[in-house]
C-alpha cells in the first residue's frame, strides 16, 4: 500500500479512534513482543553492531534458508540491524499530535515486516518518555516485503496527552516482534518538528498509539 494512501486511512481513522482514547475507553490493546531472538542489534544514532540471526540448514544437504524465514517467500524477517527510522510529527485534532515514521531497510537482503511494532519516545539523550504503546481500535496491519538497500514501508501513530514539561528534540523507537531490541532514529522531522500533544487529564498516562502499520 503507497504511502499517500496509509496517510489518508491514518486521516480518516483519528478522527474515528481519537475520541475513543481520550475518553480512556481501554479499547486500545497494549502491543507486546516475544523473547529477545539471536542476532538482533539496537540501533542507535551512534551506529551498533551485532551478528545476524543464524540459519537452518533443510535436511539432506539442502540449501538452508534464514531462521524465521516466511515459507512461502524464503524472505527473513526484518532485525533492528537492517532497519533505520525516522519520523515527522504535525498537530492534529483534539490537540493530539499525528506521527508517520518512515522505515528503510539499509540491508543487502530483502526482509519482511509482518507485525505489530512496539513504538516508544525518547529524549535525545536517549532517556525514555513514560509514554504507553498501545493499538488503536481498528489498527490496519499491511505486511511487507522491503528489497535491499531502500525498501521503505511506515508506521502512523496518534500521540495523546503529554503532562510532562518540554521533552525538546526527540527520538524515536521501534522494537519488532522475535526481538527485544529497539531501532532509533530522530522523531523532529517536519512539518511540525517540535510538537507534542495537549495535556487533557494529568492523572492518567501518555499513549502513542499505532493506527497503520507498514
Amino acid at each position: 500500500m503507497g504511502v499517500a494512501r496509509r496517510r489518508a486511512m491514518a486521516r480518516l481513522a483519528i478522527a474515528a479512534t481519537v475520541g475513543l482514547l481520550l475518553a480512556g475507553t481501554g479499547a486500545a490493546r497494549s502491543t507486546a513482543h516475544a523473547d529477545g531472538r539471536a542476532g538482533g542489534a539496537t540501533s542507535t544514532p551512534g551506529g551498533a553492531t551485532s551478528t545476524p540471526g543464524g540459519a537452518t540448514s533443510t535436511p539432506g544437504g539442502a540449501a538452508s534458508t534464514p531462521a524465521g524465514a516466511d515459507a512461502s517467500t524464503g524472505v527473513a524477517p526484518c532485525t533492528s540491524l537492517d532497519l533505520r527510522v525516522r519520523g515527522a510529527r504535525e498537530g492534529a485534532g483534539f490537540g493530539t499530535a499525528r506521527g508517520q515514521i518512515e522505515v528503510t531497510n539499509v540491508g543487502s537482503t530483502p526482509c519482511r515486516l509482518d507485525s505489530f511494532p512496539e513504538v516508544s519516545i525518547m529524549r535525545s539523550d536517549g532517556a525514555r518518555l513514560p509514554v504507553t504503546s498501545t493499538l488503536a481500535p481498528g489498527a490496519a496491519l499491511h505486511p511487507v516485503t522491503l528489497a535491499p538497500l531502500g525498501g521503505q514501508g511506515d508506521v502512523l501513530v496518534s500521540w495523546i496527552n503529554w503532562c510532562g514539561p518540554d521533552p525538546g528534540p526527540l527520538l524515536v523507537g521501534l522494537t519488532l516482534p522475535r526481538t527485544t531490541r529497539t531501532v532509533v532514529g530522530p522523531f523532529d522531522d517536519p512539518p511540525d518538528r517540535a510538537y507534542v500533544p495537549i495535556c487533557r487529564a494529568a492523572d492518567q498516562h501518555s499513549e502513542i498509539a499505532i493506527l497503520v502499520a507498514w
